[in-house]
């Protein structure tokens, strides 16, 4: 009897995130490479601007700093073959931006000003408001009333994002 053996070498390319995927502004990313097969590995951050947009360690680490997802790509090879995975938005850095308006429908004291808050792209779901004046509002768009001119950089929202980030802004 004839017998033939067809013998493959197909690299299996995977990871794993060894701690937290998203964060708060800047942070290290540890990856574990958990590919079977294979015997060289090529990791894409998704990154083109950077000056280290990839790397061919076994276990990389990378810092990010950026507000965005990444789409992070490992292709694990052997001599003869090559298979990638990309894993859509692997890495996340999110921000708090918060952004507010106001409204005044009189110009004398005392003064109603309707704050209204506009922090996005994720929305707040805490407010601090400081009005510079003794008083404060935890609420989103609050109705404050001045009784004297406010003084420069007198208004100031602190807010908690949906991303549990934080972040103020100063009028």
């Amino acid at each position: 009897t004839y017998r033939d053996t067809i013998v493959t070498q197909n690299p299996q390319p995977s990871f794993v995130i060894n701690g937290p995927a998203s964060n708060c502004g800047t942070f290290t990313a540890h990856f574990i490479n958990t590919s079977t097969g294979a015997t060289s590995y090529f990791c894409d951050w998704d990154d083109p601007t950077s000056s280290n947009p990839n790397s061919t360690a076994v276990n990389p680490s990378r810092k990010f700093s950026t507000m965005r997802g990444y789409d992070i790509t490992l292709t694990a090879s052997t001599q003869y073959c090559s298979r990638s995975i990309t894993v859509p938005n692997a890495i996340n850095i999110y921000r708090a931006l918060p952004n507010f308006s106001f409204t005044q429908n009189q110009l004398c004291f005392p003064m109603q000003v309707q704050f209204t808050d506009l922090t996005g792209p994720a929305p707040a779901i805490q407010w601090g408001w400081n009005f510079n004046d003794g008083t404060t509002d935890s609420t989103g768009n609050p109705l404050h009333t001045f009784n004297a001119p406010p003084s420069i950089d007198s208004v100031s929202l602190w807010v908690r994002d949906t991303n549990g980030c934080v972040g103020t802004k100063k009028l």
